[in-house]
């Protein structure tokens, strides 16, 4: 029983509860992905343009340097 009770806790928490709620899941992580994805659409967006914008910046950056060389 001791044993038993060490190797459970070595388990993580949120892995037994994954491991119990086996039924579950799929839908669960379905549903998790979409209320993600709807709260996180327009930062992801925001974000693409800053890595663009961030791109084109660094491309201008290069490009001034080369005509000033």
């Amino acid at each position: 029983m001791g044993f038993h009770d060490r190797r459970n806790d070595l388990i993580p928490f949120s892995f037994r509860l994954s491991h119990k709620k086996k039924k579950f899941k799929p839908k669960s992580i379905r549903e998790n992905f979409n209320s993600i994805y709807k709260r996180s659409r327009y930062s992801i967006i925001s974000d693409l343009f800053f890595i663009e914008f961030q791109i084109l910046s660094s491309a201008f950056v290069c490009k001034t340097i080369w005509a000033v060389l």
